[in-house]
This record gives C-alpha cells, sequence and structure tokens, in this order.
C-alpha cells in the first residue's frame, strides 16, 4: 500500500466500495472484519458517513447501506460512461454471451486498479471492484503498458520490479517484446495468473474524454484455451464489444 496515501482518506473510500459492490448492507463488524480494520475506528467512521448523509442505518440500529448521496457523486461520470450506449450493458451482454468473468481496469502507477467487476456465474474467484493486480503481471496491465512509448513502459516495468517480491519479478526485455506483439495484434493474454490455473485476455477501450486509459478484460481457465478457436472467439468478443462503447465529444 502506498505510503503517501492519508489512511483516513483511503478507509472512507473503501468503505463506499465494499458497500456499493460488495456487501451493500453491512454491520459494523461485517466493515471491520471484511477491510481489517479495528472495530471502534470502524465504528466511528461509519457513524460519520451517516452524519453526513452518505450512509443510512436501519431501523434495527445495527446495519449499514449507501444513500442516494454515494451515486450522486459520481453524477457527471455515470451520464459519461453509461449514457445512451450503456458499457455496463455491453459488458454484461458480454459476460451472459460468454459466461466468462469481465472487469474494466486502468493503470494506477504500477497496478491495474479494477474499475467494473462482472463476475462469471460459474467461477468462484473474486475481482471486487478497486481490486489492484500488478501492471506487468495483468492482461490489462500488458495492454495498457503497449499503449506508453517503449522507453516510458520500460521505466514501469523497472520500477515495478524494484517493488516486487522475488516471485512477482518479470523479465524486462522479455516483457517488451511481449508488449511489441500486444501493439501489433491489439490483444493481451496472461496464463497462469491469479491463479496457476486461471488465463485472462484483454483489449483496449476506446479513450474516454478527461480520464485514463482503459482496458477491457475476460477472465477463464487454462483448460478452456487449450481449442486455440476459443482464445480466437474471445478475442472476438472483446473486440466487437469495446467497439460498442461510445463515449460522447466532449462539449466546446
Amino acid at each position: 500500500m502506498d505510503s503517501t496515501v492519508v489512511k483516513s482518506a483511503r478507509r472512507v473510500i473503501e468503505v463506499l466500495e465494499f458497500l456499493t459492490s460488495e456487501a451493500q448492507e453491512a454491520t459494523v463488524m461485517d466493515v471491520a472484519r471484511a477491510l481489517g480494520y479495528p472495530q471502534s475506528s470502524t465504528s466511528m467512521l461509519l457513524s460519520s458517513l451517516e452524519q453526513l448523509g452518505y450512509l443510512q442505518l436501519s431501523a434495527d440500529k445495527r446495519s449499514y447501506s449507501p444513500t442516494l448521496r454515494v451515486m450522486l457523486l459520481g453524477a457527471r461520470l455515470q451520464s459519461e460512461l453509461f449514457g445512451e450506449h450503456n458499457i455496463l450493458s455491453a459488458m454484461d451482454s458480454l459476460r451472459q454471451r460468454t459466461q466468462k468473468t469481465i472487469m474494466l481496469g486502468t493503470r494506477q502507477n504500477i497496478h491495474v486498479r479494477i474499475l467494473v467487476s462482472l463476475k462469471s456465474p460459474f467461477s468462484s474467484l473474486k475481482f471486487p471492484v478497486g481490486t489492484l493486480r500488478p501492471v506487468c503481471r495483468s492482461s490489462i496491465g500488458k495492454v495498457l503498458l503497449s499503449q506508453l512509448p517503449v522507453e516510458e513502459a520500460a521505466s514501469v516495468i523497472r520500477y515495478a520490479n524494484a517493488k516486487a517480491s522475488d516471485e512477482h519479478k518479470v523479465d524486462v526485455s522479455r516483457l517488451l517484446e511481449e508488449l511489441d506483439d500486444v501493439r501489433a495484434s491489439g490483444w493481451a493474454l496472461t496464463l497462469g495468473y491469479p491463479a496457476p490455473d486461471r488465463a485472462a485476455i484483454a483489449v483496449a477501450s476506446p479513450p474516454l474524454p478527461n480520464q485514463p486509459a482503459l482496458a477491457l478484460n475476460l477472465g477463464t481457465t487454462l483448460d478452456d484455451l487449450q481449442d486455440k478457436s476459443k482464445l480466437d472467439e474471445y478475442i472476438g468478443e472483446l473486440k466487437s464489444t469495446v467497439e460498442s462503447f461510445q463515449f460522447p465529444t466532449p462539449q466546446q
């Protein structure tokens, strides 16, 4: 975790993400246990957010849930992201067609941050909104690194290696060669990550005005990709989905 992040600010965001993507309603103990916070400070934080109007306390005075004010925090972005051409609907349609986990993410320094996560009905793995993944290991990260100038991508990879444990370090030259392939093909593949039997494929999303670059990811199993036709099918589905993303042109 970045030591420059103010702890109280991080906790507010983590609580709101937890209550809007995972639990939707939770007690003080639920939140403390899920996020690893002390119970006393969790109680004070939830009470403060309730007083500010971001959470509501249930009639039995035990559980908290988000209010409309949380949704309004992203009202402008929701209009840009999920307006007439609804990205969430396109992602959910992709999940329904493939029965796979579908995620949208962005690069945050040496990590990938998951912004939208739609879980496969057949997967036991969870990737909640806000999840961080190493940029050099994930398919989304490879796609986003491939969009950088080569020297900038190399700098990010070297810095990520400096911060990573030995098991998560990557071969810089080999990854740079892989990024060349990603630029040429328009897609990235990761095998055996985040679990030994898993695989993921990602493609770039069209740019969203005033926002960082995004990539769309499909998570599946290694066994599923034994048939190359399945890989081709998923790549086609991903590319077709991002082509359906239509972002509004900024007002002049």
